[in-house]
């Protein structure tokens, strides 16, 4: 499978949230040296916006490894998580690791799971953010991998 670069990811978080101020994009992984880590990238928002209320959309492969990321309880405590839904995907795969944490999250709303997010034009994480993702991403992301070397 090819990969898209983080010029083009971030290409692709532009087009999807061009135009609604709810959002920002930003580079902040591109540019730092050395490794990056969401906990990290967490920590760097949670300094420049203390007052907002941060929001990590991730699919739901990446939801079923959290535990293996760095400091993710840490994480978990510094955001809110969307989640889009895939295919032969669902929280009855979680590791053992994540099952008492999924519980709470989902209790508490600090995590949320949409069904066939980012797939279908018009729908939605569950009504937290209201962009019709596919259109914008589908088609940029097409773009974007069939020509490697464009600057999306």
């Amino acid at each position: 499978a090819t990969s898209a670069s983080a010029a083009q990811r971030l290409a692709m978080v532009e087009a999807a949230i061009e135009g609604d101020s709810r959002f920002a994009a930003s580079d902040v992984d591109m540019v730092r040296d050395g490794a990056t880590y969401s906990v990290d990238t967490v920590q760097i928002f949670r300094q420049h916006f203390a007052g907002a209320e941060l929001w990590w959309l991730m699919g739901m492969d990446s939801l079923l490894q959290l535990h293996t990321w760095k400091n993710w309880r840490t994480f978990a405590r510094l955001t809110h998580i969307a989640v889009a839904a895939r295919a032969g995907q669902s929280l009855n795969h979680a590791p053992p690791e994540l099952r008492d944490w999924l519980g709470e999250a989902l209790q508490q709303g600090s995590l949320k799971i949409g069904l066939g997010c980012f797939e279908k034009e018009g729908t939605w994480v569950d009504g937290v953010f209201r962009l019709p993702l596919a259109g914008a991403l589908g088609s940029l992301k097409r773009r974007c991998m069939a020509d490697a070397a464009s600057q999306c």
